[in-house]
């Protein structure tokens, strides 16, 4: 029991990402299972965002529950939903939106980038891992939109459904795309190979991954776009480490991306990409 709420907490901290400031989120495992509770202050905030994910082990058996959330003032009614998917080799991909604001087109592009970015975070774990299917719901203006999912195995498909805000300026879109799921990708990936990491390791990684596969699959890294995860008052120790693992990645790569965007074939970019080798390298080497 205790090693699960462990796992379970770890994996939740990835929730003090988000851009409002003074604002309390609580956090809060409860028995075998955890429970996150947003406050409405959060939910309605101007530019709030945040994700979570937890897995449990029985076994053979893998469970999975992601929860996801972008805030606004107004909630978005999903009753008539639009779908895309898309897939590239064993990893499927679906996307999912309302407002008819977004195209097609512009899902099929969305549900590319989720693909790229989990393919570029497994391209570092050797090992083969029950993980195929990603989900994601896109948002527009100032909706608010939050969502919860359970999937297990080996007897269905783990589905992680997470939330992003399609904006106006499409490289901004993107850029949040590939980072929240490169970014999950290693909590997922830590917690299905049993990894053995500290919180510290764990999300100074992720953060890192979340940059260095914005520079990778979309050739360029824009400064604005390194996460500076907020410090949230009251909170536990694991969402503090989460703020000070994206404050760590943010000054590390800080002096590298000296210019306001860094392109991938650039001195800087190769310098960047030599830096998320050697740690991702390092970071999936078998204990």
């Amino acid at each position: 029991m205790r090693a699960c709420r462990s796992n379970i907490v770890r994996t939740l901290a990835y929730l003090a990402r988000f851009g409002a400031r003074g604002v309390l989120l609580v956090l809060m495992a409860v028995g075998p299972v955890a429970c996150v509770s947003v406050p409405q202050s959060l939910l309605v905030a101007s530019d709030a965002e945040g994700a979570a994910t937890q897995v449990w082990h029985f076994g053979g058996f893998a469970i999975v529950r992601t929860d996801s959330f972008v805030s606004g003032k107004v909630e978005e009614n999903w009753e008539h939903t639009a779908h895309q998917n898309c897939a590239d080799g064993p990893v499927r991909a679906q996307v999912s939106w309302v407002d008819s604001r977004i195209s097609r087109e512009d899902a099929t592009e969305a549900c590319k980038w989720v693909i790229s970015a989990v393919q570029y975070t497994y391209s570092y774990s050797p090992e083969t891992v029950p993980l195929r299917e990603y989900r994601l719901d896109l948002v527009t203006g100032d909706k608010r939109h939050k969502t919860s999912r359970w999937s297990w195995t080996p007897l269905g498909t783990l589905q992680p459904r997470y939330v992003a805000r399609w904006r106006p300026e499409e490289s901004r879109t993107r850029a949040d795309i590939v980072d929240l799921f490169a970014h999950e990708s290693i909590h997922l990936l830590t917690r299905l190979r049993t990894l053995r990491k500290t919180i510290e390791t764990e999300e100074q990684t992720a953060y890192l991954t979340g940059a260095c596969a914005q520079l990778q699959t979309t050739g360029t890294l824009d400064k604005r776009q390194l996460r500076r995860a907020a410090l949230v008052e009251n909170a536990s120790s694991e969402l503090h480490a989460s703020s000070a693992a994206g404050m760590r990645v943010s000054e590390m790569l800080g002096p590298i991306v000296s210019d306001d965007l860094v392109y991938l074939n650039s001195q800087n970019g190769r310098q960047i990409t030599h830096l998320c080798t050697q740690s991702l390298t390092a970071y999936f080497k078998p204990n």
